[in-house]
């Protein structure tokens, strides 16, 4: 449930109903992804979608309370938990309770080691440690999805902290510092992709920059140019193009996230930022 702060802050903003629907469109994916839907061989790519969205919307929060002089770790950290908790709990609680009946003692035994692990929003280091998101074994996992949950928790962790060490610096040196950041933890995920690939699909440095897409993405509106609706639509199709392409066309087999990444994440950030500006046929 938002905070009040954050209904306050989004009646400001504007409601985005396009991210809600790329939301249940990455969300969608993962779940057919999961099924084993022929033609959506790279749904898991819903996940990468997420995360842009996630960065986005969390940094337009963070940078409009720091605007206004009203921002606070302590109250952002308290939303966060208010805000997940109370359903995850319900989701892990639940599903402990189903595992009681229907997993195997050793299943179940695995299955409480990953509960415990995500009360410590850490459940992407569990799930590194013991298997990867593609084994077989992964399918009897219940709590295997919450790693990406994990990974945000880390960032809404870590963020907050860069950008208040930022908040007096002047607007281009604080897109160059995240552009930094950005770049080097791509750079990470491309280097590693092949020589450490678990490390690198569930920890949070190969992840990082998938999430400052999104907020630099949050940086870009009130600084970006007009354009025309010719030009607007044409930038929307080709994000659009670029998040469906993914879902289709990269598979498992593939060195993933890596620079194959990018097509997700850059199609979800064209989405966002054009929408951001005005309407298209797309939205």
């Amino acid at each position: 449930m938002l905070q009040m702060s954050e209904i306050q802050s989004k009646k400001k903003q504007g409601h985005r109903a396009d991210i809600d629907g790329m939301r249940a469109i990455a969300v969608s994916a993962v779940v057919l992804f999961h099924v084993k839907v022929p033609f959506l061989s790279g749904g898991f790519c819903g996940v990468d979608v997420f995360f842009v969205l996630s960065g986005f919307l969390i940094s337009r929060i963070i940078f409009r309370e720091l605007e206004n002089g009203a921002f606070s770790m302590v109250n952002f950290w308290e939303r966060r938990i208010r805000r997940i908790f109370p359903a995850l709990s319900l989701v892990v609680i639940t599903t402990l309770l189903a595992g009681w009946f229907l997993l195997l003692p050793q299943d179940f035994r695995y299955l409480g080691q990953s509960a415990f692990a995500q009360s410590a929003s850490a459940s992407n280091i569990y799930f590194w440690m013991v298997s990867g998101y593609f084994d077989q074994s992964a399918e009897i996992k219940p709590l295997l999805h919450t790693w990406s949950l994990s990974v945000e928790e880390q960032f809404y962790l870590l963020f907050p902290v860069l950008l208040l060490g930022l908040r007096r610096v002047v607007f281009p040196l604080r897109v160059c510092a995240l552009a930094v950041v950005w770049s080097l933890s791509l750079f990470w995920n491309i280097w590693s992709v092949n020589r450490y690939p678990e490390l690198n699909f569930f920890l949070l440095p190969s992840r990082t920059w998938e999430l400052i897409t999104g907020a630099l993405v949050a940086l870009a509106p009130p600084h970006a140019p007009s354009l025309s609706g010719r030009t607007s639509n044409l930038l929307a199709t080709i994000g659009l193009i670029l998040v469906v392409a993914s879902f289709i066309f990269i598979n498992p087999s593939m060195s993933f996230p890596g620079w194959v990444a990018l097509v997700p994440c850059v199609g979800t950030g064209l989405l966002i930022w054009v929408h951001g500006l005005q309407k298209t046929w797309v939205s």
